[in-house]
């Protein structure tokens, strides 16, 4: 009965461990994927400001791509 006892803890602990890496990983790579959207926002923002204070004939474009940073 003890071994049995030992040979469930393991494959529950090795099942948690799995869960918690595969969920760490993941978490990683939203943070990041959230982080190059917040700099292209801040990018095609600052770009938008320019164009659009300068006057020049690329505003229409950065405006679009701006608003397209939404649906990313």
């Amino acid at each position: 009965m003890k071994l049995r006892s030992m040979i469930l803890a393991i494959l529950a602990a090795t099942l948690i461990s799995s869960v918690v890496f595969a969920q760490g990983t993941s978490a990683i790579e939203v943070k990041m994927a959230m982080r190059k959207l917040w700099e292209d926002h801040i990018t095609y923002t600052r770009n938008y400001i320019i164009s659009a204070l300068a006057d020049l004939p690329d505003q229409d474009a950065i405006a679009q791509r701006l608003l397209n940073n939404q649906d990313d």
